[in-house]
């Protein structure tokens, strides 16, 4: 069987036993699900997607317009049918601005125990709050160190508290936040989203796989022409999609090399498409001829002239119900949790007694890809699929989608809206320029039998452009004649021109209008004298105009990292994974006595003002930091390269925190050195005032012997004196 359509589209039962839901089953339901979407217009969705994106790229096919450039008689008109895109420009202007809109994510745990956790910081505060004031004063009588070093960190009172909690992340948010992060770094979200954001306006839908490859999250956009699902969901994101599928169509060889093909298989598939070739040139690879079964142009298999066999490979995940045992265990807040066991975990349970053990029906996601219609591969439940700690019940499928203004089972792109209009524009603009082509010269209409015998016309026409002068015989032949030789005529441009010119310029304030982009949105303003408020009132309308899909496209993004963040659970919590891209967070998150797999998470995106404005406002923020010294030059270089702006005020709080560490450091460091020098001042003054005191007391003995050895001296003149005064007279005795 090569083309599709060889089983109905009636999806097949589910409520049979698993044991009974082998590998044949699940290729007649991914089968059913390929042929329910052809029975759903998937084909005539497809050609409609495609020329939406030929619309966008400018790709024309103006065969259409055969009329207009061809007479009755088959000649080719003197103009070029030309396209004229103004759809690519609008389009263009509307994901310029989500470029320039930057955007923040920040997870938030939403279950019971978290909630539980941030009430006992909360509390901890609080009476470290009104505990603070009477340890204070303990610390001021005893002299002893009682106030911990987080009381400077408190808030002023109760309601600042508050204001604080609500920014408050315990360890396991930050731990998740920095994973969102690291995992938005490394597969490039900042592209996928602006490609997604892409394809609401040009396709009006956008796909999203979330899934788990060589360990890690990851996120993939799907083009939106080769998605099916259910038709018969009921709202933008199609939460109640019972299926989803990826048709594609690849080389026989590529097939081969991705899935594995054994010969067998590789001839099974061959033996398929020489049943059904017919030899067709396709218009492109996704359609084939138009015999196909339930009216479907598409084929299982086959073959162009002189090219390489083409295969159809179809995923296709459904929804499903399934029996599974539990382990009920309740935490030290009460909270009960469930862990998903086999039958061997259930009874070692039982019999030690760990916990309750329960049976739910929960909701489950089946997978099997299909090649050429004939060969199985990837078959089964669904790996690691998203569960709520809450609501065991209940999980996601593996696509995130959104189709804004999803009613009567469709939704209308902004450029579907808009094809219309361009073709008018581009047949306006054809018109244009026949009428320039047609366009002549003026000239007026000269009776050669009034020209004088001795003038030929050439003659006539040389003498008139050398002098400017036509001289003419009005008696020629003696027959006055009263008819005015010069009868003019205009052929150069009419006001035709200015007519197209003013229907083109009515569609493009059609298409403005439709698709919300203005000229003032487009940066044009034709009037200088304009007042500065009505061109905000044009910016402003025009901005609320595509406000829905700005917003919607916030709310599927947060859909997308909230499903990274519950594989970021079933990843779990190795350090060997998350340390190298998180660094510190990650290292203190697993020391933390948290189990991950028992949070649940909710992820916002913020979208934050235009990155112009941010980077300004961030160079503010570095040129004041620079002025009060709060970090250095290099720092400032280092930081004010940085892309992530976010990322970059991260990076300037850390480096104020160390700068300030590093100047209280120094501070600490001069103050001691201070205290050095002022003690070694005061011993070397001590020093000098002993010496001092000793020289006195040396001065002082020295000049008390010298008193004494005075003394002494004149005691001993005196006793000479009065020895010599004692001594008797000597006279003379020759007189």
């Amino acid at each position: 069987m090569a083309e599709v359509g060889g089983y109905s589209s009636n999806l097949p039962d589910v409520n049979i036993p698993d044991s009974e839901k082998t590998e044949s089953w699940h290729k007649r339901f991914n089968l059913a699900i390929l042929n329910d979407s052809i029975s759903t217009n998937y084909e005539l969705a497809y050609l409609s997607l495609q020329a939406c994106y030929d619309y966008y790229d400018g790709i024309q096919n103006d065969e259409a317009w055969g009329f207009l450039q061809e007479t009755e008689g088959g000649d080719t008109l003197p103009a070029e049918f030309l396209n004229f895109n103004k759809i690519k420009n609008k389009v263009d202007v509307l994901v310029g601005e989500t470029i320039q809109k930057g955007y923040d994510v920040r997870a938030k745990a939403i279950n019971k125990t978290a909630e539980s956790r941030r009430l006992d910081e909360k509390f901890k505060r609080l009476a470290m709050m009104r505990a603070l004031g009477d340890l204070q004063e303990l610390e001021k009588s005893t002299g002893m160190p009682t106030v911990p070093a987080i009381a400077s960190q408190l808030p002023a009172d109760e309601e600042a508290l508050n204001e604080d909690m609500k920014n408050w992340k315990d360890y396991s948010e930050r731990f998740i936040t920095r994973a969102l992060k690291a995992i938005d770094r490394k597969y490039n979200w900042g592209y996928e989203r602006v490609a997604l954001f892409r394809d609401i306006l040009i396709a009006g839908r956008a796909f999203c796989k979330v899934e788990i490859q060589e360990g890690m999250p990851k996120y993939r956009r799907v083009d939106p022409r080769y998605m099916v699902f259910d038709s018969f969901a009921k709202d933008d994101f199609l939460s109640d999609s019972s299926y989803f599928g990826e048709l594609y169509y690849m080389t026989l060889s590529e097939a081969r090399q991705k899935f594995n093909l054994s010969k067998d298989e590789i001839d099974l598939v061959r033996r398929a498409g020489a049943e059904y070739n017919r030899g067709f040139r396709y218009a492109n690879e996704m359609l084939g001829p138009q015999n196909g079964a339930n009216g479907s142009r598409l084929q299982y298999v086959w073959e162009d002239q002189g090219k390489a066999l083409k295969v159809m490979v179809f995923y296709a995940y459904w929804q499903d119900n399934k029996r599974m045992r539990y382990l009920e265990t309740e935490d030290k807040f009460g909270n009960k949790h469930y862990k998903s066991i086999d039958e061997k975990e259930a009874k070692k349970a039982e019999r030690k007694k760990k916990g309750k053990v329960v049976t739910r029906q929960i909701k489950i996601w089946r997978k099997c890809t299909v090649i050429g219609g004939q060969v199985v591969r990837d078959w089964g439940e669904m790996e690691n699929m998203i569960r709520s700690v809450d609501n065991i019940a209940d999980t996601l499928p593996p696509y995130v989608s959104l189709i804004p203004n999803y009613m009567n089972f469709r939704g209308i792109s902004k450029v579907e809206q808009l094809k219309g209009l361009q073709d008018l524009k581009n047949i306006s603009m054809y018109s244009l320029q026949l009428a320039m082509a047609r366009a002549g010269a003026k000239g007026f209409v000269y009776d050669v039998a009034q020209c004088p015998d001795e003038f030929t016309p050439q003659e006539v026409i040389s003498q008139l452009k050398v002098t400017g002068i036509a001289l003419i015989n009005s008696k020629k032949d003696g027959v006055p004649n009263p008819y005015n030789a010069f009868s003019e005529f205009d052929m150069t441009i009419s006001s035709s021109i200015e007519q197209y010119l003013h229907i083109s310029r009515m569609i493009d304030q059609e298409m403005s209008e439709i698709s919300g982009v203005n000229e003032a949105r487009q940066g044009v303003n034709q009037k200088a004298s304009q007042a500065v408020g009505v061109t905000q009132q044009m910016l402003t309308q025009s901005a609320l105009s595509t406000e829905l899909y700005s917003e919607l496209f916030r709310q599927f993004s947060e859909k997308v990292m909230s499903q990274i963040a519950g594989l970021v659970k079933i990843v779990g919590e190795d350090e060997e994974v998350w340390g190298p891209i998180i660094g510190d967070d990650a290292v203190d998150f697993i020391k933390e006595d948290i189990d991950i797999s028992l949070q649940d998470y909710s992820v916002f995106i913020d979208v934050t003002p235009p990155i112009l404005e941010d980077r300004m406002e961030f160079k503010k923020s570095l040129d004041i930091a620079l002025q009060q010294g709060a970090i250095r030059i290099d720092d400032y270089l280092d930081l004010a390269l940085e892309r992530d702006i976010p990322a970059g005020v991260e990076r300037l709080k850390a480096q104020i925190k160390r700068r300030e560490a590093e100047m209280a450091e120094q501070q600490a460091q001069t103050q001691q050195q201070m205290a050095h020098q002022q003690a070694f001042m005061a011993q070397q003054s001590q020093q000098q005032k002993m010496q001092d005191d000793m020289a006195k007391e040396r001065f002082k003995g020295q000049r008390q012997m010298e008193i004494e050895q005075e003394r002494d001296q004149n005691k001993k003149e005196q006793i000479l004196l009065k020895s010599r005064v004692d001594e008797p007279v000597v006279t003379n005795q020759k007189q």
